[in-house]
This record gives C-alpha cells, sequence and structure tokens, in this order.
C-alpha cells in the first residue's frame, strides 16, 4: 500500500512527541521538595518523618551526611530511622530520587533537657559520650555546685540570651573531649569562676632525639618523636615544648568548638580556658563568641590548631599577660576583636593569621608569635608564617605616670615569612619590633600598604609624659638572603625607623611616609646592614635630628634615590655612610626648616674601602657640605660628588669640605657651593685635617657651578 506524504509526515509528528514524553509516552521524574521534619528531637534509634512532594516510589535519605533506614516511603512523606553513627545537634536531612534532591533543616539528634537546675549535673553524667542534649530557654542556678563536669557531650541552649548557667565564683565548669571525638557547645551563656578544657587521653610517650642542635623547624624530620602523642603540653617543660615543635599531626585529635556562646565570669581570681601552666592537646575553635572577663586571666592555650572567628574577647588583668596561643599548630584570628587589661600573647608554631581583627593590650605588651614554643623556651628552634592583613594591631600604656614602660609591639617568628599588609592601625605607646630570623632565606618580609604604623607617645598628646617610640625591623643568622619589601606605609613615630640585619639580606623600601622625632626627641632612619642589598627610593620622611645614617661593611651596597627629607629639629646629618662598600645617592632633596645645622653629606671609612656616588642631590639649610674621614689603616675612599646644589650660606672654612686623614682625591666638581661664585673663594672653605696631605689626599672642586 503507498501511503501519501501527509500520512508520512503525521506518523512522524507522533512519534515526536511521544519520544519527548508527549501525549501517551513517558513523563520527566518529580523534582523532590522536602518541607518539614518531625518530631524536633530524636534520639539516634528512633524514628522521624520527612514530608513534602515529588518523593515517588523510592530513593535514599541521609541525616547529618549518614545514611538513614528506610522504613516507609510514599510521594508525600518519608520513614526513616537516625542512625547510631549520625553527629548530634541540628541536622540537615537530604531527600534524593532520581529526580535530583532536596534539603531541609532537620532535627536536633539528641535528647531535650525538662528538668531542673538541680538534676542537670547527674543527667549530664549519665549520658554515653558523643550524645547530644538540648536545654530550656531559661536561666540554670547551679551556684554552689562546686564543678560541672560536660564530659564528651555536645551542650546546646536556645540561644545566648535566653539559656543560661549560672554558677558561683569558686565554681567551674569544664568540658571534657577525647581523641577522635569533637565536644561542640552552642547557643548558651556560660558564667562561673572558671571555664575550662581537659583532654582525656593516654600518658605522653618519651621523645628521642631531642638534643637542641637541631634548626630546622616543625617540617623537620630528624629528632622525630615515637609514635603517639602529649595529653597535654607542660609550658615549663623544655622536653614538652620541644616534642611540640618536632611532632607530626596526629590522627583523630581532640576537638571543642564554642558556637554562639557568651562566658562571663567573676573578676580577680577567676580564669577562662585551660590553667596557666598547661596547654591540653585538642583543637579549638571559637566561633561567634563573647568572652566579658574583665580582671580575669584568659589562657586560651592548646596543643593543636586554634581559629577564633567572630569572636570579641574582653579580658585580663592590668600587667598580667593573657594569651591565645596554638602551640604546635595553627592560629587563625579572622573578624574576631582580642581587647585585654593587661598585656596579650597570640601564637603558633604551624602558622598564625590575624584577619579583619582587633588586638589590643591596654596595659602591657602585645607580642604576634609565629614560633611560640621556642619563644617559650624550646631547646629545638621552629615556627611557621606570619600573617597579618586588614587589622588593628595595638600596645598601650594605661598609666603614663607610673613610668613603667609598657605598650612595646613585638611581631616575629623563625624560619617563616612575615606578611603585614593592609592594615588599618599597627599601634604602641612604646617600641615596635619585627623580628624574623632566617636560616636559608625563608624568612622574607613584606609590609606594604598599612594605613598607619605609630609607635611613642607625643609631647603634643601627653604633655610632660612623651615616649620614645621607633619602629625595628631586625633579622638574625642566615647564608641565604631574605627579601625584604617594605612599600606604601605611613609611619609616625617619636623615635626613628631601624632596619637591623647583620647578615645577607636584600631590602627594598619604597614609596613610604615617615614622620620620625618630636619635639624632645631626635630620630632619622637608620638601616645597619653589613651584607645588604638596601633600595630607599621615593620615600617622603620628616625627621628631627637625620635622614638616613646607614652602616655597613665591604659586602654592603646602598642605593638612595629620589627621596624627600625634612629635617625639622638641629640636624646631625642629611646622609652619613659608615663603612658602606658602595652607595648610589642620586636626586634627593634634603632641607633643613630650622636654623642651619649638620652635614649635607658625611663619609667614613672605619674598616674597608668605600665607594661613594652622589649626583643631582639638593641639599637646602645646612651648615656644612661634605664630611670624609677615613680611619687607620686608611682603607680609601672614591667618592664622586657631581651635580648637587648646595644650597645654603657657605662662607667660612670648612663649610665646603672637611677630610679627615683622607688618602684618596675627592672628585666634587660640577656642584654649586652657595651663592659662591669664584673658585679660589669655594677652594678656601676647605679643610684638609689629621694625615689627609701626608697620605697625598685632597678634593677636586673645578669647575664649579655659579648660581
Amino acid at each position: 500500500m503507498r501511503l501519501s506524504r501527509r500520512t508520512l509526515l503525521l506518523a512522524s509528528l507522533a512519534f515526536a512527541l511521544a519520544s519527548c514524553g508527549g501525549p501517551g509516552g513517558p513523563s520527566a521524574p518529580a523534582t523532590p521538595n522536602a518541607l518539614s521534619v518531625s518530631p524536633e528531637f530524636v534520639a539516634r534509634g528512633e524514628t522521624f518523618t520527612v514530608t513534602g512532594t515529588g518523593f515517588g516510589s523510592s530513593g535514599t535519605v541521609t541525616v547529618g551526611g549518614v545514611a538513614a533506614d528506610v522504613a516507609s516511603w510514599s510521594n508525600t512523606a518519608v520513614v526513616a530511622t537516625v542512625p547510631g553513627d549520625t553527629p548530634g545537634g541540628w541536622q540537615d536531612v537530604v531527600v534524593t530520587t532520581v529526580g535530583g534532591s532536596s534539603t531541609v533543616a532537620g532535627p536536633f539528634v539528641g535528647h531535650q533537657y525538662t528538668g531542673d537546675a538541680e538534676g542537670l549535673p547527674d543527667f549530664l553524667a549519665g549520658l554515653e559520650p558523643g550524645e547530644a542534649v538540648m536545654l530550656a530557654a531559661k536561666e540554670y542556678d547551679l551556684t554552689g555546685v562546686g564543678r560541672l563536669t560536660v564530659d564528651n557531650v555536645d551542650l546546646y541552649g536556645r540561644g545566648e540570651a535566653t539559656t543560661e548557667l549560672t554558677l558561683g565564683a569558686s565554681d567551674a565548669v569544664r568540658f571534657y573531649t577525647s581523641p577522635g571525638r569533637t565536644v561542640t557547645v552552642s547557643g548558651l551563656t556560660l558564667r562561673a569562676g572558671e571555664v575550662g578544657y581537659v583532654v582525656h587521653q593516654p600518658a605522653p610517650l618519651a621523645v628521642a632525639g631531642v638534643d637542641g642542635d637541631n634548626h630546622g623547624g616543625p617540617n623537620d624530620s630528624s629528632g622525630a618523636p615515637q609514635e603517639g602523642a602529649l595529653a597535654e603540653l607542660d609550658l615549663t617543660s623544655p622536653e614538652d615544648l620541644a616534642a611540640a615543635l618536632l611532632a607530626p599531626r596526629a590522627v583523630g585529635r581532640a576537638g571543642l568548638v564554642f558556637d554562639g556562646v557568651t562566658m562571663r565570669s567573676y573578676g580577680v581570681g577567676t580564669r577562662i580556658g585551660a590553667s596557666t601552666s598547661t596547654a591540653p592537646a585538642l583543637d579549638l575553635v571559637l566561633r561567634d563568641v563573647f568572652i566579658d572577663a574583665g580582671y580575669t586571666v584568659v589562657n586560651l592555650d592548646v596543643l593543636g590548631d586554634l581559629r577564633v572567628e567572630s569572636s570579641r574577647i574582653w579580658a585580663g588583668q592590668p600587667m598580667v599577660e593573657d594569651h591565645v596561643r596554638a602551640f604546635g599548630g595553627a592560629l587563625e584570628v579572622v573578624d574576631s576583636e582580642v581587647i585585654t587589661l593587661g598585656g596579650l600573647m597570640v601564637g603558633a608554631d604551624r602558622g598564625l593569621e590575624v584577619d579583619a581583627s582587633l588586638l589590643r593590650a591596654k596595659e602591657g605588651d602585645l607580642q604576634v608569635v609565629g614560633s611560640v614554643s621556642s619563644k617559650e623556651g624550646s631547646s629545638v628552634a621552629g615556627g611557621g608564617p606570619v600573617v597579618v592583613t586588614g587589622s588593628k594591631l595595638e600596645a598601650y600604656d594605661a598609666d603614663l605616670d607610673d613610668l613603667d614602660y609598657f605598650g612595646t609591639l613585638n611581631i616575629e617568628t623563625y624560619y617563616a615569612p612575615v606578611t603585614i599588609a593592609g592594615n588599618e592601625l599597627i599601634r604602641s605607646h612604646y617600641e615596635t619590633y619585627v623580628t624574623v630570623v632566617s636560616a636559608e632565606g625563608e624568612g622574607d618580609l613584606t609590609m606594604v600598604d598599612n594605613a598607619e604604623v605609630r609607635a611613642g607617645v607625643r609631647d603634643e598628646e601627653a604633655p610632660g609624659n612623651a615616649l620614645f617610640g621607633g619602629v625595628t625591623v631586625q633579622f638574625s643568622y642566615g647564608s641565604v638572603p631574605p627579601d625584604v619589601v617594605i612599600e606604601r606605609n605611613a609611619y609616625s613615630l617619636t623615635g626613628p625607623f631601624q632596619f637591623f640585619a647583620p647578615t645577607a639580606v636584600r631590602l627594598a623600601m619604597a614609596h613610604n611616609q615617615l614622620a620620625l622625632g618630636d619635639v624632645s626627641i631626635d630620630a632619622g632612619v637608620n638601616l645597619y646592614a653589613p651584607l645588604g642589598e638596601l633600595k630607599f627610593a621615593n620615600n617622603a620622611v620628616s625627621a628631627t635630628a637625620w635622614g638616613v645614617y646607614a652602616s655597613g661593611s665591604a659586602g654592603t651596597s646602598l642605593e638612595l634615590r629620589e627621596n624627600v627629607f625634612e629635617l625639622t629639629g638641629a640636624a646631625g646629618k642629611g646622609v652619613e655612610l659608615s663603612s658602606v662598600g658602595s652607595a648610589e645617592v642620586h636626586d634627593n632633596t634634603f632641607t633643613v626648616s630650622g636654623a642651619p645645622s649638620g652635614t649635607a653629606l658625611s663619609v667614613i671609612a672605619l674598616s674597608n674601602a668605600v665607594e661613594v656616588n652622589a649626583t643631582g642631590n639638593t641639599f637646602t639649610g645646612f651648615e656644612q657640605a661634605l664630611s670624609f674621614r677615613d680611619a687607620d689603616p686608611f682603607d680609601g675612599i672614591a667618592a664622586v660628588v657631581n651635580h648637587n646644589d648646595f644650597d645654603f650660606a657657605i662662607d667660612a672654612s670648612p663649610e665646603v669640605a672637611l677630610l679627615d686623614d683622607v688618602k684618596d682625591v675627592i672628585d666634587a666638581r660640577h656642584n654649586r657651593w652657595g651663592d659662591n661664585t669664584q673658585l679660589a673663594t669655594v677652594q678656601s672653605y676647605v679643610e684638609l685635617k689629621g694625615q689627609t696631605e701626608v697620605l697625598g689626599g685632597g678634593i677636586l672642586l673645578d669647575p664649579i657651578v655659579v648660581p
């Protein structure tokens, strides 16, 4: 039979519609939509019901990521059993079918406590490890209980404002956890004389090979401990501190999480955290925690990792140091405040990060330490990187009249880099130190884009109580030079800015603003580097006494280029170079804004030959242009000082130059010497001192630049 073209077309269309699920064809599976779970509280082994739509006839259900046994399944309801290994607390439920997956906020896996305060300690003691408890929205008055023990049980409340555990000033609440288990405390307020944490763990094993000779840091495999881990770090034991650095990361460590918790204390004589001499072996997390504990000692010490996130810690006693430290581990302080009435140490061994946070010591010193075990006395040196970004670090002396000189800020680590970048405020009432110990170039330093770096107290801030405060960046040890980048920072210091590196280093310091010194405090820039490559360029410096003092050796090279210096006090030197092997000084501006004083350019050879090339510089307001001194055994000064403008009154000897024991001839041609127009006059303002003439030393001045 022959079919018409129209019939064939209709048949093809019908087949296509059927293939695409059209009339009479298969339909696409429905997408599940889980809407609710009941009951609200369910224990492991009990059943729960998920209601919704589009469940079809079969699928899978998980609670807290654990697959549940399904008892019944319909298109609108699924009944299942909570698995025995489901985590405690609030858990999500996920329904999965051939049509997809749907997640709904699930039940609280655990127990709802409906009793009173008197029965709570016994109820908690009767629970199995790993179970969770939800308290009611009420205050539980446990005053006089002595000690409330929460042992490997997750404790939840209905919110910090509604669920409160109140203990007396002599009472304690302690949270116990064990290896391989993490305890969670959430949604409540705790008030007690002591809030502490403890780890159940076997006794420590002996540590092999800890002899104090290894400086290789935490990744060094030499001197590794035997299998096992310390149950608790004894902070008074150098052997334990060494073990914290050398131990490998333990598997199945204990954990403790405080999430949405407020802790309050009773002031002097009370404590929050570990004891003052131990650090339990666990990982600790504080998330959305408020510790409101003025005049209370806070020791948040652990042997493990520590994270402080979106939290506020207000605590401490004046002149007493509080601690937030991760021995043998990493510390993160993110979007948080830690404010103490005394001093504060935050520290770690395997990495320290402070981001978008405030650290403030109100009457004490602030220490940010990436090598905390070494800092506290470990015989094995080691440390991790320190990163401080988007934050405020503040160290104050709250009472300037008592002359106790608190308010020092110290940032340091061993054998790891330091990054201090994009911070709002770095502030100390006294000195600020950035210290890096570097062995093989691993201790790079980056200090960039900090909006305000302040040290010291100016007389205008506290008349009669001005405090000397400088910034010192210092390195030690090392055979491979680390890279140091200091750029786009704003410094306001009553003391000097000092860079000190006794061994090889590469420094690039550029585009910074530095206000140095005060009414009665002399200051400037000091650079000490016997083996360094130092570049100081495009900086704006206002200082009370000198521009740059650089000290080095034959291995030092220095470049000063396109900087602007204003000396506001009685100037000592614009530039003083002491035993700097080679120096390039170009296109800088030096201005003394007060009465004429000081020497524009001074060069000293103390223990090695010196080469200096200075061109295109302008010096204004000084008393003397040049000074050269060569110390016995007369190593030599090779100096070319050309095309500079000495824009100040030069009318007597030795205001052009003083040469003391110089055996070389200084090339000082093509310079402008104040308003002088005669070569002979300029030559008469030169003094040759000591053995200069005997040694054959002198200075070339012809031609001069006539104004």
